[in-house]
């Protein structure tokens, strides 16, 4: 079955250079992966330099331009009693003059000289968007659209139509709807300083820096987005990309594989040929592997991390980094990656320090050491997941109430290393 991505943000976020990197990443994990991106004309629900004609205009076109029928009707697409012509491929026209004029004269949505009304435009948009759900396969495991559900058709709206908010939800509403049961993620990535953003990607893609009118046009955009995103009836996961692109680029990957797991038996032997997937049920006899990192200083105290209020056990002390190995991943590599993602440290040389089964939540645990030398104050909180750090004794760790901890069971390996380990 295949599951579409929607990546969504105000200009300048880098939702195209998102959409790409999802891409290459999905298919280096041996997913079928597509990825439609600003300005591809192939893109089958997103749409710039179109022409909009009805269908008895269109047919008229075949009797004025015959020697052009081919090529219209392979540049075309079909969308209840609308036909929309693609005329450009990025800069290059698809046609010849006088028939290109003719075509730009009826632009459906790109900054249109003679806009077709609003209902038909909408009318339109969600027809495109129900054929192209008809004519999924299932054979692309992921396909990634860059602004394709409120960054265009948005700005098309508020620019050609001046459209309300209530508007833009509607119609976006449609377009979602018009999905039936096909699965799919939106994903907003924002920034706490839109000037600031756009700045940066403009001088990036060698354009004038943005003038105070197109500055104040896409603060406004970005509350048509949020008062969307606040009334839509989704899920939508919002992410702040400022300082910090490649972390969520990874967090979102890791989403949208639903963080797939290995499974295992209770003497940890892969079972080969199933696949377990985060969020569903276990099958009886089978487990599946985390690795956890304790983590001390070579001044002998330990790393605590405090969970993110919003996560289950918010708020209380976990003494290790950690989490879920993911299918194909050994247990070093998922423990090297979590120490990593969930604190900032960068460890090869870790020691496995023991193991445990836990059998009401069928999870195998394999515990690791790492002892570090670093920079005591360069921890790096992961957003969603932590929200704050703290060094401590080993006596201040063995002494910790169990309310205080997610889990005592690392006061007992604590308790147990040799501090030369």
């Amino acid at each position: 079955m295949t599951k579409l991505i929607f990546l969504e943000g105000v200009s300048g976020v880098g939702k195209s250079t998102m959409a790409k990197k999802l891409c290459e990443d999905l298919r280096s994990e041996g997913k079928n992966a597509k990825v439609y991106v600003e300005f591809d004309y192939t893109n089958p629900i997103d749409f710039y330099c179109v022409a909009y004609y009805s269908a008895e205009e269109y047919e008229t076109l075949f009797a004025e331009y015959p020697q052009h029928e081919k090529t219209i009707q392979t540049n075309t697409v079909h969308a209840g009693n609308a036909r929309l012509i693609h005329y450009f491929n990025e800069d290059t026209p698809l046609f010849e003059e006088p028939l290109l004029s003719e075509f730009m004269e009826r632009e459906f949505c790109y900054n249109p000289r003679n806009p077709v009304s609003f209902e038909d435009y909408s009318e339109a948009y969600v027809s495109v968007w129900k054929n192209f759900v008809a004519s999924l396969s299932g054979d692309v495991d992921f396909i990634i659209f860059d602004g394709s559900l409120l960054h265009h058709p948005i700005n098309d709206m508020i620019r050609n139509y001046s459209a309300t908010k209530e508007q833009v939800l509607t119609h976006t509403q449609k377009l979602l709807d018009s999905l039936g049961k096909t699965e799919y993620e939106l994903y907003y990535l924002q920034t706490d300083d839109i000037e600031k953003q756009l700045k940066t990607a403009y001088h990036n893609r060698g354009q004038n820096t943005p003038d105070n009118a197109d500055i104040l046009f896409w603060e406004n955009r970005y509350t048509y987005d949020h008062f969307v995103l606040s009334n839509i009836d989704c899920n939508c996961r919002v992410y702040d990309v400022t300082d910090k692109w490649d972390k969520i680029e990874r967090e979102i990957l890791k989403e949208i594989m639903f963080e797939q797991w290995d499974a295992y038996d209770f003497d940890l032997n892969k079972i080969e040929g199933k696949t377990l997937i985060r969020g569903q049920a276990i099958p009886e006899g089978m487990y599946h592997l985390v690795c956890d990192i304790i983590v001390r200083h070579t001044d002998g105290t330990y790393l605590l991390m405090k969970r993110d209020e919003r996560k289950h056990y918010g708020g209380m002390w976990e003494a290790t980094a950690g989490g879920s190995a993911l299918q194909g991943e050994s247990p070093l590599a998922c423990a090297i990656r979590e120490l990593q993602e969930e604190t900032g440290i960068c460890a090869v040389n870790l020691t496995e320090v023991g193991r445990v089964v836990g059998n009401s939540e069928q999870s195998f645990y394999i515990e690791y050491l790492c002892v570090t030398d670093c920079d005591k104050d360069s921890i790096i909180l992961q957003d969603g997941e932590t929200s704050d750090y703290k060094w401590v004794t080993k006596d201040e760790l063995l002494n910790m109430k169990k309310s205080e901890l997610v889990t005592d069971r690392m006061q007992a390996f604590i308790a147990e290393l040799n501090d030369s380990v």
